[in-house]
């Protein structure tokens, strides 16, 4: 719009308000009107005829007449006829409609009201208006007086002002709020600003009547102030995640679960304003940040025990069938484990709690020791599987450690009898590893109870050293004369 055309509208409203004000002006000396908005009483219009006709004889006279002389006398007149209902009345016929209601928009957009919900903006337009009418009114009943006139409006004025400037300031000082938080919050929409800035202005209201207060409870059960919510939370959960020293040395896992974690806190507390009527000023303080950052730490570590667990259980099974373990005993063998494991860990906080007490003097009951749990353990799982299923089970990990062993043995014997062929080394290397690989079985399948265990390995020794003399008497070597002259000392 440009300036020309512009001022050509201001100046045909002007006009428009400077001609209804004269026709409302001169509504006064019309006897009828004010007969009609009066309500006057029989020897109240014989007065008023009087003084309209007075007032006429004397602009009408030939004269030089003081104009504004004579309208003042006629409505000092008015005010001596009427009583204070009857003149309410009649300079409130004076009010022009159409200019309060023009000059209140005047008010709106000189304050940029414009963007207050529409639900006050209406109720605000109508005190305003009624303000601005008694000020009209007082205007024109002491058109002449100016000192009264002054002394009668002001205070009216000075309400009108209070609601236009309250209203202005609120409306300014929200907004600058949501550019705050839409700078610090790129994933607010432009549609969540008249949410935001209408439940913020009515915080900001002295008084709420019944209708604003129905408008603000509408207002946040509204399916989009939830979008407000969610999406100041999103963005305040990104920035307090960076912000975190302490978050930002954790793996991405843990840092990706705690922004989460934030956002399910922070919309929570920011819902709880909401219910509240609090304003959303973003303060988390009631939070422990930390303790939410631990928090998921823990709850990271046990589900990876957990995982970790049914991943071992989920092992165990397997490798216990193609084992030729039946799947019941090998559950029953988890749940031995899983029972001994927590034995250990009982006795071992057991010990530490006596280690505490007495001075460390007095030591724990013998049936808490650590040997005696292993003990019963090991009892139980040679009562549920043979030695040939725990062979097979455990097979694996017995060959390890016999390896291990019989490595030391064969360098021995190889350094000992260098006379020895490779197929010769080859069959001595076979039996000994088997022998180690039983002994292992046995020592660990009869843990439970030495006294057998020791027999059991007394007789696989004694079996494994007659045949190693025999295979050694094959190639004809003689293992008893080789130690008695000083040779290699074996276990066998």
């Amino acid at each position: 719009m440009n300036i020309r055309l512009l001022f050509l509208i201001l100046f045909a409203f002007s006009f428009e308000i400077i001609c209804a004000q004269e026709r409302n002006k001169n509504q006064i000396y019309d006897i009828d009107n004010v007969i009609s908005w009066s309500h006057a009483a029989p020897d109240q219009i014989e007065q008023l005829k009087k003084v309209i006709n007075t007032r006429r004889d004397s602009l009408e006279s030939g004269e030089k007449v003081n104009r504004k002389k004579v309208n003042q006398q006629y409505l000092q007149s008015i005010e001596a006829i009427f009583n204070e209902s009857q003149k309410e009345a009649i300079f409130g016929f004076l009010v022009n409609d159409s200019i309060l209601e023009k000059k209140v928009e005047q008010l709106f957009q000189k304050s940029s009201l414009n963007d207050l919900p529409k639900k006050y903006v209406k109720l605000l337009k109508q005190e305003l208006k009624t303000v601005q009418f008694d000020i009209s009114k007082l205007e024109k009943r002491h058109k002449f007086n100016s000192e009264l006139k002054n002394s009668l409006t002001k205070p009216l004025k000075e309400r009108l002002k209070h609601l236009v400037f309250s209203s202005s300031h609120s409306l300014n000082k929200i907004k600058n709020q949501w550019n705050a938080t839409v700078s610090e919050c790129s994933a607010l929409e432009k549609s969540n600003k008249k949410f935001f800035i209408n439940y913020h202005f009515y915080l900001h209201l002295e008084n709420l009547d019944n209708s604003i207060s129905n408008e603000l409870n509408d207002l946040v059960e509204k399916p989009g102030f939830d979008g407000v919510l969610k999406s100041i939370a999103a963005c305040d959960a990104e920035r307090s995640a960076a912000n975190s020293n302490y978050l930002q040395k954790q793996d991405s896992i843990v840092r990706k679960a705690v922004k989460e974690k934030f956002k399910t806190l922070f919309y929570g507390v920011l819902r709880q304003k909401l219910t509240n009527f609090e304003p959303l000023d973003r303060n988390y303080k009631s939070l422990n940040f930390k303790g939410v950052i631990d928090g998921v730490i823990k709850e990271k570590e046990s589900k990876y025990e957990i995982k970790s667990k049914n991943d071992a259980y989920t092992s165990f099974i397997g490798k216990a069938e193609k084992s030729g373990v039946s799947i019941e005993k090998a559950e029953i063998l988890w749940q031995l484990i899983e029972q001994r494991n927590s034995d250990l860990e009982a006795v071992k906080k057991s010990k530490k709690l006596g280690a505490n007490s007495g001075l460390g003097l007095i030591d724990i009951d013998s049936q808490e020791k650590p040997q005696v749990k292993k003990r019963d353990f090991q009892k139980k799982v040679t009562e549920l599987i043979s030695l040939k299923e725990y062979s097979a089970l455990l097979g694996d990990e017995l060959k390890v450690n016999a390896n291990k062993k019989s490595k030391k043995q064969l360098k021995e014997i190889f350094d000992t009898y260098k006379q020895l062929t490779k197929e010769q080394s080859k069959e001595i290397s076979k039996k000994v590893k088997i022998y180690f690989y039983n002994k292992e079985l046995n020592t660990n399948y009869y843990k439970y109870n030495k006294k057998v265990q020791k027999q059991k390995l007394s007789v696989l020794q004694f079996y494994f050293e007659k045949e190693y003399r025999k295979l050694m008497s094959s190639y004809k070597i003689d293992v008893d004369n080789s130690n008695k002259k000083g040779g290699a000392k074996y276990e066998f």
